[in-house]
């Protein structure tokens, strides 16, 4: 029989377990330093409150979202009544406006009327005047033939002297109905106008459209557009009428 083989005991280094044990301690001891370090930071951060500037979840902004379009359409309402009140009190004023235009253009309407009857009171017996010395210069354009041979040729001097002379009257009597806004109608190949003239005369023509006018017996006057005498006139109809 082999003998038995006897194993030695192996006895570790006393120096050795000791500093192996002292590392074990010191490991240890950090992981429970850093474990009382990260529970102070959780317990501290329980405490913070959110700050103001952290970006809202999506239900309070849905929130905010819905109580800005309330206002909105609170603010689009008083602006509507707004406009709609502005509005109507501008149709109110325009009608003011209006009403009192016409009050003033109907004032203005009975003073004029009023100023052209008193102006036709002065002014229609200077355009009556006026009318008789046309006449007379119309009759001097044919100057009458004198009874005496010797007597000829002064008598058509004398006229002629007096023609001129009523030439320069009429003349200054038209300047002076004209400065105080006298005008004459315009009547001879006009369309009749009932309230320029007076038709006291009517002829069967083809000369000329049917109420067209074509003989003046008398002229017409305006003072400043409005009708200060009457033209009386001759006016064309047609055959048959």
């Amino acid at each position: 029989m082999c003998d038995s083989i006897t194993t030695p005991e192996i006895h570790p280094d006393e120096g050795v377990l000791k500093k192996a044990d002292s590392g074990a301690q010191e490991w240890q001891k950090t992981i429970r330093e850093n474990l009382d370090l990260w529970l102070n930071e959780v317990t501290n951060l329980e405490d913070i409150e959110p700050a103001d500037d952290e970006p809202p979840d999506l239900e309070s902004f849905f929130s905010q979202l819905c109580i800005l379009s309330a206002e909105f359409r609170k603010a689009s309402r008083r602006s509507h009544d707004t406009f709609v009140q502005m509005g109507e009190t501008l149709a109110e004023f325009d009608g003011a406006l209006k009403r009192i235009s016409a009050k003033l253009s109907e004032f203005e309407k009975e003073k004029q009327a009023e100023d052209i009857l008193s102006k036709k009171r002065i002014y229609l017996p200077l355009v009556e005047m006026f009318q008789r010395f046309k006449r007379i210069q119309e009759r001097l354009n044919r100057p009458p033939r004198s009874r005496f041979l010797f007597l000829a040729t002064s008598w058509q001097k004398a006229w002629k002297e007096l023609r001129e002379g009523f030439d320069i009257l009429c003349a200054h009597f038209e300047a002076l109905l004209g400065s105080e806004g006298i005008t004459p109608v315009e009547a001879l190949g006009k369309a009749f106008d009932s309230t320029l003239m007076t038709a006291v005369e009517a002829e069967e023509t083809d000369s000329a459209p049917p109420g067209t006018v074509i003989e003046e017996f008398s002229t017409g006057f305006l003072y400043k557009g409005y009708p200060l005498k009457l033209a009386k006139v001759k006016v064309a109809k047609g055959k048959g009428v």
